[in-house]
């Protein structure tokens, strides 16, 4: 026997699961779907940036691997500066500046240093706007090279966030790039 009527309300209109249209969706309401917002562009003049990422003696080879780690990332580059030992870029995003500190340090070790200065206030919130500058300075030497460092020669067995190195007595030693460059190895 098939029905032909709504078992709810007794409607001669069938929609869906011996339901008439306004008892189905009476019964199943619609799942309400959360719009996402789609981010506003702010409207920003050509030379707006909001990090500066400041490479020091470093190979050319950091350099393209931070054009195209800014081209993958669709960041915004409002200028670049070229110097006698490094580049300057200046970026819209500040985020992005940091890691890239983070990668550039694990990729191609050296030292990794940021900074932060009040730039403005928001009109709105009164909250204040930072810039970041983050310098990054590559080690110049290699695995396998040695060095001098507090009256004892080491040979560098590892570089990465930190340098791994051995002295003669075959004792390691694990350096931060911070306090090879206070004692002025690079």
């Amino acid at each position: 026997m098939l029905m032909d009527f709504c078992v709810r309300c007794g409607k001669k209109d069938i929609f869906h699961d011996f339901l008439c249209s306004s008892c189905y969706k009476h019964l199943h309401p619609a799942e309400v779907q959360k719009v996402k917002k789609k981010a506003v562009e702010k409207i920003r003049h050509e030379s707006y940036y909001e990090a500066s990422i400041q490479l020091r003696h470093v190979t050319k080879a950091v350099i393209d691997y931070v054009i195209k780690e800014i081209d993958a990332n669709g960041i915004v580059v409002s200028s670049e500066v070229q110097l006698e030992n490094g580049m300057d870029f200046n970026v819209d995003n500040k985020k992005f500046a940091q890691q890239l500190g983070k990668q550039l340090q694990g990729k191609f070790s050296g030292a990794v240093k940021l900074s932060a200065s009040i730039f403005s206030r928001d009109r709105m919130t009164g909250r204040e706007i930072h810039r970041v500058t983050m310098l990054f300075k590559q080690f110049p030497l290699n695995v396998g090279d040695t060095f001098s460092y507090k009256g004892k020669e080491y040979k560098i067995l590892s570089l990465g966030y930190k340098l791994i190195a051995q002295d003669e007595t075959k004792k390691r030693r694990t350096m931060t790039f911070r306090e090879l460059e206070r004692a002025r190895i690079f």
